[in-house]
């Protein structure tokens, strides 16, 4: 018991989701990585440029080095993390993630912006396939005549 962390807000609101064994489902796996990123994941800081929640955060980890947070979504996996759990397990999320995105949800800093990103995004997608993507905003939020100019240009590539 002495080793235990001290519960915070967090655990006490938040259910442990129960596994048993090493065979889970991936629902069960991000289920497991939506609990620890609200339970662990205490903050993060802000690195991008004001589009916020749709931006660049570091969130502090206990080795020290930080881990590198993209959020592009909200409801979509389509978000991305520096951590090798995120690499490698290719299930589209992690704790950091999923600690960012329960922290913007508990600080209301969603707002009504979306479900995605409000910029064009050219990434790797985080399937099996690792394909290229291209992420095209919510029509509404685009500049008169930008959809039209970015689909043209797409359609030239291929």
């Amino acid at each position: 018991m002495a080793n235990q962390r001290p519960r915070t807000r967090n655990q006490t609101k938040i259910k442990k989701p129960e596994f048993v064994g090493w065979r889970t489902t991936d629902d069960e796996e991000m289920a497991r990585r939506r609990w620890r990123g609200a339970t662990e994941v205490e903050s993060f800081e802000i690195l991008g440029d004001g589009h916020a929640p749709f931006t660049n955060y570091e969130v502090p980890s206990t080795s020290g080095d930080p881990y590198q947070v993209e959020i592009r979504a909200l409801a979509a996996r389509e978000n991305s993390c520096s951590c090798a759990d995120f690499h490698i397990s290719r299930l589209g999320t992690c704790k950091h993630i999923e600690g960012v995105l329960h922290l913007l949800r508990a600080k209301k800093k969603l707002g009504k912006k979306g479900t995605q990103s409000p910029r064009i995004e050219v990434y790797t997608s985080n399937d099996a396939h690792r394909q290229l993507k291209i992420a095209i905003p919510d029509h509404g939020l685009l500049p008169d005549g930008l959809l039209d100019k970015v689909t043209t240009h797409c359609d030239a590539l291929g």
